[in-house]
């Protein structure tokens, strides 16, 4: 599988790591597989971590994103803010494009070239080396299966 998740409750935060071709459905099955085994807590901050990706992902996708999140809503889950880190323009491009998508609520989706501006752009720069030692230790991950 090209992608690894990692949880950690103290920083409210879950990393998905994706290496080599990557698919939005692949995507998709992992977080479905994670939130259904792992109680959420709202506000819950997401990373995707695509540095390492080269990703598949088409316009129908975009709509599957928010239609996602909009049946998240309506079984009572509150998303949090859903961080890109991808040197892809395509990437950016895909997260500025779901931003600007009519949507019935309100969700947070940026991308980021590194983990320093995703970290700046939450407010967390006192949590600085605690985020970024949960984003090595998620990317151990892949090196150690």
């Amino acid at each position: 599988m090209p992608i690894r998740y990692n949880i950690s409750p103290e920083l409210n935060m879950e990393m998905y790591v994706c290496r080599g071709s990557i698919t939005a459905a692949e995507i998709f099955k992992t977080i479905d597989m994670v939130l259904s085994d792992q109680p959420r807590k709202p506000g819950f901050i997401t990373i995707i971590d695509l540095i390492a990706a080269v990703e598949n992902i088409h316009l129908k996708d975009i709509y599957e994103t928010i239609e996602r999140i909009e049946k998240m809503v309506e079984k009572g889950f509150v998303p949090g803010p859903i961080l890109m880190l991808s040197q892809s323009r395509g990437i950016h491009i895909l997260a500025d494009t779901i931003q600007m998508l009519p949507s019935k609520v309100p969700f947070k989706m940026t991308a980021f070239y590194t983990m320093e501006d995703a970290i700046n752009s939450l407010g967390l720069s006192e949590s600085r080396q605690d985020i970024i030692q949960f984003w090595q230790d998620s990317n151990s991950l892949y090196e150690n299966s």
